[in-house]
């Protein structure tokens, strides 16, 4: 069951892009799946539940965008949203502006949500 084995490398993708963005959480993940990728979304779906939930992740939704005659798999984007949290201040003792090269979004856009692109 490669399905387990997917689930498990977008939740790391997730984890990994998140920890990029103090302060922030991941809601939702995107995945392009193709026809011909050999992917039973459902069982994709069900295990990436039960790895979301093993690793506190439960509320992380994964939306799926499937492509007929194309073979894709791909994660398309990952949503993140500010946490209740602040920050851990940054080592310069500044704090990068969201709408900063560095951030690529507006301040408007990553004042509540941030969509990254993987």
């Amino acid at each position: 069951m490669h399905e387990m084995g997917i689930a498990s490398s977008v939740l790391e993708a997730v984890h990994r892009e998140s920890h990029r963005y103090p302060g922030q959480r991941a809601t939702k993940v995107g995945l392009r799946i193709g026809e011909y990728a050999g992917v039973d979304q459902e069982s994709l779906r069900f295990c990436f539940e039960v790895l979301a939930k093993e690793l506190n992740q439960g509320t992380l939704e994964l939306e799926i965008d499937y492509r007929p005659a194309s073979d894709d798999l791909a994660i398309s984007f990952i949503e993140l949203e500010d946490t209740e949290e602040e920050p851990p201040p940054s080592r310069a003792g500044f704090t990068a502006n969201p709408g900063s090269e560095a951030g690529g979004e507006s301040s408007e856009t990553a004042s509540s949500v941030r969509k990254a692109k993987v």
